[in-house]
């Protein structure tokens, strides 16, 4: 048996720091301990409810604009304003469409989206279509599943359900 001496130590201590020096440069980030931690992805569903409520928040901008015009004369001097609105709206209702609701949330999203739009027109049981009352309906019980917030203030019908 070949006992060890200091030259043989080094030669090994130094092959272990050269070893431990390459696997640090190959490590992953995330299994070093002072690696910063990335943030979680989100996820398309997550997306899709962010984008819905960006959608929302842009009608309560066009609904504002709306409600400080009291004269034909407002009304133009804000249709630039209201042009710009309608065209986000737009660049989100894109968005939108793109992502498949694939849970309630997303659903509830999408609904609230709607009901913002459309402030009740499909939501109302005096359209007298059928297919019309059961969109509304469907919408409606979605929009009631959702958070309690200040939608009713654009959308009428919801605060009568």
């Amino acid at each position: 048996m070949r006992s060890i001496n200091r030259r043989d130590a080094f030669t090994a201590l130094g092959a272990t720091a050269l070893a431990g020096i390459a696997a640090t440069g190959f490590a992953k980030p995330e299994t070093l301990t002072a690696a910063p931690k990335k943030a979680p992805a989100i996820t398309s569903e997550q997306r899709l409810v962010a984008l819905c409520e960006e959608f929302i928040a842009v009608e309560f901008k066009v609904d504002a604009v709306h409600a400080a015009c009291e004269t034909f004369e407002q009304e133009e001097a804000a249709e630039a304003q209201l042009k710009a609105l309608y065209a986000e709206e737009k660049v989100i209702l894109e968005k939108l469409e793109a992502i498949k609701a694939t849970t309630l949330a997303g659903f509830i999203a999408k609904a609230r989206a709607f009901a913002a739009w459309d402030r009740g027109d499909h939501l109302s049981k005096d359209s007298g279509d059928w297919d019309i009352i059961m969109l509304g309906s469907l919408i409606q019980e979605l929009v009631d599943l959702g958070p309690r917030d200040n939608l009713s203030h654009l959308c009428s019908t919801l605060a009568s359900a």
